[in-house]
């Protein structure tokens, strides 16, 4: 009796055989992760009803997600992402109240997040990350009681983020970069995410308004990425209540003022030679100059930009300079 099935990191090609599905009815795990295969998912999946874990990701797999899958009554993770697959999530697939992960991220998916989301009360850890969802925020993913991990980028989600986020959140991560989210940062996300939030990256989005004092809060916080929006006003001082080896992205944004000195001076990571040779432009480059970056590399320095308008003068962390041109590698900023 066949109960797992490994048969990963190959280099198995052809699509997988319908007769898998239909003779091997008391399989619990499938393996068949980074292959070549192609073809469809089998329609008869329906046949796993043991099935604990199905992992087929990083193949090159096409067609859609089959309806039958919410047949499947033990399974707990899913996980095919990095393949060709089409079509809308099925509202089937809410009908698996047994999963913990599921992982559909860089395919060709399509569609909104339907409010079934909240089947998912088991679900830890969500990667729907670089398709072509649309409709927005999935705000219903929030509410999850047990997950820790949310995936949402490269997308075409809009909106605004949630206004109201639960203490009693478990979520870790969420990360919802390239998308089209507007509107401005909610207090209730620093103030109530503040135990469990590590990673948060909502850049290359719409956002605007200023960074509000509660962010001093999160004290799990190690990595925050926020770049490529409209965000103004300054960095609050209640910033120096962080951890000091945050690893923060304010750069192309509307910032001005200073940068807390935890960061980049006086109780910065002294070992990171970055620091010691740029100061706080590691951070953010200082008003007047700019880097492709937004902030200084171990390749190349800030450089001043001449043609700065008055209305630019004092923003922190610009990537570009109207009529000027970075050349990289230059170490001094000078241009050369």
């Amino acid at each position: 009796r066949l109960c797992v099935l490994d048969l990963s990191n190959n280099r198995l090609t052809g699509s997988i055989p319908a007769l898998l599905s239909t003779k091997t009815r008391f399989m619990y795990q499938i393996h068949l992760n980074r292959n070549y295969l192609t073809g469809n998912l089998p329609r008869n999946m329906r046949a796993w009803k043991k099935l604990w874990l199905m992992d087929a990701s990083q193949n090159s797999l096409t067609g859609t997600i089959p309806k039958h899958i919410g047949q499947m009554e033990d399974l707990a993770i899913l996980s095919i992402g990095d393949n060709l697959l089409t079509g809308t999530l099925p509202l089937a697939l809410f009908e698996v109240t047994t999963l913990q992960l599921l992982d559909v991220g860089t395919n060709m998916l399509e569609g909104t997040i339907p409010n079934d989301i909240l089947a998912f009360s088991q679900l830890h850890d969500l990667n729907l990350g670089d398709n072509l969802f649309t409709g927005t925020f999935p705000t219903e993913a929030l509410i999850l009681p047990e997950l820790h991990t949310l995936i949402l980028s490269y997308n075409g989600f809009k909106g605004t983020l949630p206004r109201e986020w639960m203490m009693e959140s478990k979520i870790g991560l969420v990360h919802a970069s390239h998308n089209r989210i507007g509107g401005t940062l909610p207090k209730s996300l620093m103030s109530r995410m503040q135990l469990n939030l590590a990673s948060l990256d909502l850049s290359y989005n719409e956002i605007y308004g200023t960074i509000h004092t509660e962010i001093g809060l999160m004290s799990a916080l190690h990595t925050i990425n926020l770049m490529g929006n409209q965000i103004s006003g300054t960095l609050p001082t209640e910033m120096l209540r962080m951890n000091r080896n945050l690893r923060l992205n304010f750069t192309d944004n509307l910032i001005t003022g200073t940068i807390p000195p935890m960061f980049c001076g006086e109780g910065a990571p002294t070992s990171n030679i970055l620091y010691r040779e740029f100061g706080c432009d590691a951070v953010l480059c200082r008003p007047g100059t700019f880097n492709p970056n937004g902030h200084a590399t171990l390749h190349s320095a800030c450089r001043v930009c001449d043609t700065t308008p008055a209305e630019e003068k004092n923003i922190l962390g610009r990537v570009s300079c109207d009529g000027l041109e970075y050349v990289h590698g230059d170490l001094d900023g000078d241009g050369i």
